[in-house]
């Protein structure tokens, strides 16, 4: 891995980390209401997306170095899973920190605050039993940071994984 690598995975980790958690951290209260859990889902995931923009630079800057020799495909993918990667474990270590130092109450408010607002939504018994059920199912992860933590650099992988393959398939160059 050379540093232009590590610099753009960095990058991708700490703009996820700053622009997902930091309003958790300064604003917390606007993740309880109920009125932005749909712009919140769409903000949260536009996020994801952008912080992984930085793997696509990242294997432009490396098949820039390599000229004149030519990015394969492979050596495309491995450097820009590599970025995703890096750029993961920096979210999840971003947001261990959140959820266990800075906003340490953050997750058991946020769960009783959707529970809530999903029980209040339902317009059956039947649909609040299911809900009420469906909920204790995934009551263990809501309340353990680390695999919250870890579910969310999943997804956060997940969409650079999509990022990695479209940037190593547009990148490659052909032999000459």
């Amino acid at each position: 891995m050379n540093r232009t690598t590590f610099y753009y995975a960095l990058t991708g980790g700490l703009f996820a980390t700053v622009f997902f958690l930091g309003p958790i951290v300064f604003s917390s209260d606007s993740y309880m209401d109920p009125d932005f859990y749909d712009i919140g889902e769409v903000i949260g995931y536009s996020v994801m997306i952008l912080s992984m923009l930085p793997v696509y630079f990242g294997t432009r800057a490396y098949r820039r170095q390599l000229a004149p020799e030519p990015l394969t495909f492979g050596k495309g993918l491995v450097t820009a899973l590599l970025i995703t990667l890096i750029s993961c474990i920096v979210f999840y270590l971003g947001n261990v920190l959140v959820y266990e130092v800075l906003a340490p109450d953050f997750l058991d408010e946020f769960t009783e605050a959707y529970k809530d607002n999903m029980l209040k939504m339902a317009e059956t018994e039947t649909e609040r039993e299911a809900f009420r059920q469906q909920f204790k199912a995934e009551a263990g992860m809501l309340s353990n940071s680390y695999l919250y933590a870890l579910v969310m650099a999943g997804t956060v992988f997940f969409i650079g994984l999509i990022i990695s393959l479209i940037s190593a398939m547009v990148l490659r160059t052909k032999k000459s």
